[in-house]
């Protein structure tokens, strides 16, 4: 088992440097996630991006496969391990992105489990600065210890994740179709009752 502070593993930089409200251009050719394309530990919904064109001086970290997110600002600080990511996509400033340093050896997704764990997300809890919209500093995210246990009981705990994820999925959309069901039958005794009335 070892033990390490975050920027021992990766290298953490800060999202595009938009200024001002991200404007979408048709002729655009960089996709951007923004914080209304993410929910909290879930991936991203790539169908809501908007394209853009970078009009900034600074050259773009586009993001890949295996790089992970982290929200910085809010009330939720959570890290999404990116998976399937198309070409030429930026974050907001909202967000720091983290790409793993070579020769580490962790697992970006058991890595982004970590970081969304009781421990990590009290530490942010207690370092978060702002009086209305909560702030993680990329100094507070580069000091969190990580701890890595071997390659196999990461990949033990990435798939466990995995599966939890999709019980999680599957309640839900079964507590959706109730939820359907209940409003449907309430609609049907609403409409019921007005033609017993004449209404």
């Amino acid at each position: 088992m070892k033990y390490m502070k975050l920027k021992d593993i990766v290298n953490i930089k800060a999202g595009y440097p938009f200024r001002g409200r991200i404007r979408g251009n048709s002729e655009g050719d960089t996709w951007v996630i923004q914080m209304k394309d993410v929910e909290i530990y879930q991936e991203v919904s790539w169908a809501t991006l908007v394209k853009t064109k970078l009009i900034g001086r600074r050259a773009p970290d586009f993001l890949k496969p295996g790089d992970i997110l982290f929200v910085a600002r809010g009330r939720n600080n959570f890290a999404l391990c990116l998976k399937g990511v198309p070409d030429r996509v930026v974050c907001s400033p909202h967000f720091f992105q983290m790409e793993l340093k070579k020769d580490v050896d962790i697992i970006p997704e058991f890595l982004s489990w970590q970081i969304n764990q009781a421990p990590a997300q009290l530490y942010f809890e207690r370092s978060s600065e702002g009086s209305g919209t909560q702030n993680i500093r990329r100094g507070v995210l580069e000091d969190l210890s990580i701890t890595i246990p071997t390659i196999d009981k990461q990949k033990l705990i990435v798939k466990l994740e995995s599966a939890f994820c999709r019980e999680q999925a599957l309640m839900q959309h079964l507590m959706d179709n109730r939820t359907k069901m209940m409003e449907a039958m309430a609609l049907d005794l609403l409409c019921s009752s007005n033609r017993e009335t004449g209404k």
